[in-house]
């Protein structure tokens, strides 16, 4: 009945929704009980109308939503040619390509996910990370089984408490043959994948304090335990499953994905059963009823046109605030982009800068008098209905702390030592062939999607140095530092609010919640706010793949 009723919402083909809700209006009719969903959208963050569709008349016809655009001038350093954010949604023929894209994930998984929906804003990164994720997780070839795969994948999105992937992921692992004993907990796996929980712990929070020491743990067992030792091909591939996770748990929980229908925390309670009318009576109970539904959709309406669809509004000194500073960023970019920038004094070591970075106080919330009410309180974001310790090693409590500069444990990592391009594409590729180059295609995607907008604006622009700054700044937050790169310009495009959203995103994306979404630092459009989640969601993956391999 769940699948019926997520293809009835989910499924890329308007005639099999409608065939199937039209099933659901019978079996309503029959009394049998049906199951609300907790939101009929992929995610509690985006508006109906902000939601990438599903572009169903997309195969009649090509559109040409780049045209205007082609001449635009490409972003400095790119390596890639840009994907295009932006889609004529008014008209019939939205785009082919991204239609081919959907059903082919559709045929692929049985699903159109809501990481896949939202990640159908840009279309050329959803068609890289399809292979990627294809690679690792569903290629029979590989070190480690299927089923393993899944539950490494539940064991990193349960350091977030990321409710959304455990609870899709459990399905998954059970549908691929995994044995149930094991979704009751950690304990209950295999003591080979026991031995993983100290990698996940560190790469998830800490990765700058991972050692040699901790991967010769589980390369060499006690005598009695040799059977599970693990190879060098199987360790490189746990590592980028954990950090792939790692990176989704991140991007699921920034974007408010809503869990799956058919998995645990996507329905509501049981829908009241619609009877058949008998008589004068039925029908009067019957018309309120349907009055009361219609209400109902009122409500949901004005709740979508809301900011967000989420009834979080902003106070008027508030949006002041962010409109102010998003006409000096667009100011800020136009200059760099003419190559008119003011001069700067450039720190002279970016460890040196970040220190005094974080050691700025944060400011606090002047308008907390002028606070704007959420209307839906209880509205039930980023749900964690699961127990998730039980994927979790009690004795290993290791939560994020800020790198220190000034540690004597370990240092800043200077990414000139470690080039991921040679180094780390090279190792991937010994142990799973072709991975470390779908890595690294997935990275530059992410890196340079623009369609040369910002914000409400229509001029062209060149977003490059903004999508730069958010980018090492993610490494940087985890130690991670370019000498190649000036790090003076992380402060002039990027303002507090927006490096504290990133921060949060990056570090501890689990205390995210719908303000987080709305108080972005800039006026956004939604699919702009999901494409700097991504940005430091990818970022993230690298920087623990830097660490762990």
């Amino acid at each position: 009945l769940l699948t019926v009723i997520r293809f009835s919402i989910d499924c890329p083909f308007e005639d099999v929704r409608r065939s199937f809700t039209e099933l659901l209006e019978k079996l309503k009719m029959t009394r049998m009980p049906v199951y609300t969903p907790v939101r009929a959208l992929p995610s509690f963050f985006i508006s109906a109308s902000q939601t990438p569709p599903f572009l169903d008349d997309a195969d009649a016809e090509e559109a040409n939503y780049g045209a205007s655009r082609a001449s635009a001038p490409s972003s400095e350093g790119s390596t890639s040619a840009p994907t295009q954010l932006k889609r004529n949604r008014s008209s019939s023929g939205a785009n082919a390509h991204i239609r081919r894209l959907i059903v082919d994930t559709f045929l692929t998984y049985g699903r159109i996910s809501h990481n896949f929906r939202v990640l159908s804003f840009f279309p050329g990164y959803m068609e890289r990370f399809h292979k990627f994720y294809s690679a690792i997780v569903r290629n029979p070839s590989g070190p480690l089984p299927q089923t393993w795969r899944y539950y490494i994948g539940i064991m990193a999105a349960a350091q977030h408490s990321c409710q959304y992937l455990v609870s899709l992921l459990q399905l998954e692992f059970l549908q691929a043959g995994g044995d149930p004993a094991w979704i009751d907990g950690i304990a209950y796996a295999p003591g080979k994948l026991r031995r993983l929980v100290s990698l996940n712990t560190i790469l998830a929070h800490q990765p700058w304090r991972l050692t040699p020491a901790h991967i010769g743990a589980l390369v060499k067992a006690d005598a009695d335990e040799e059977t599970e030792n693990w190879s060098m091909g199987e360790i490189v591939h746990a590592i980028v499953l954990l950090s792939t996770f790692h990176g989704l748990a991140s991007f699921a929980l920034s974007c408010g994905l809503v869990p799956e229908l058919d998995t645990l925390g996507g329905t509501e309670e049981l829908d009241d059963v619609i009877v058949p009318s008998a008589g004068a009576e039925d029908e009067e109970a019957m018309a309120e009823e349907q009055a009361e539904d219609a209400a109902g959709e009122v409500l949901q309406q004005d709740l979508d046109e809301g900011i967000e669809g989420l009834g979080v509004s902003l106070a008027p000194n508030e949006q002041q605030e962010l409109e102010s500073h998003t006409v000096e960023l667009f100011s800020r970019l136009r200059l760099a982009q003419d190559g008119d920038e003011p001069s700067e004094e450039a720190a002279d070591e970016p460890a040196k800068e970040e220190e005094e970075e974080e050691e700025e106080e944060i400011e606090e919330d002047k308008c907390s008098g002028d606070r704007p009410s959420n209307a839906f309180e209880d509205i039930r974001l980023n749900p964690v209905i699961d127990d998730m310790a039980r994927f979790l090693h009690p004795p290993i409590e290791l939560r994020h702390v800020d790198f220190d500069v000034k540690s004597e444990e370990y240092s800043v990592f200077r990414l000139q030592d470690y080039c991921w391009e040679d180094h780390g594409v090279e190792l991937v590729d010994q142990f799973l062939r072709g991975v470390g180059d779908l890595l690294d295609e997935e990275f530059k995607e992410a890196l340079t999607i623009t369609d040369f907008s910002f914000s409400t604006q229509a001029a062209l622009l060149d977003t490059w140095p903004l999508r730069q700054a958010i980018w090492y700044y993610v490494l940087r937050l985890a130690g991670l530092a370019h000498d190649d790169y000036d790090y003076a310009q992380v402060n002039r495009f990027l303002n507090r609010r927006l490096k504290q959203y990133v921060k949060k995103v990056a570090c501890y994306p689990e205390e995210l919640d719908a303000r987080d979404f709305v108080h972005f630092g800039f006026v956004l459009r939604a699919e702009e706010k999901c494409h700097i989640n991504l940005l430091v969601s990818v970022a993230r993956k690298q920087a623990e793949l830097v660490y762990g391999l």
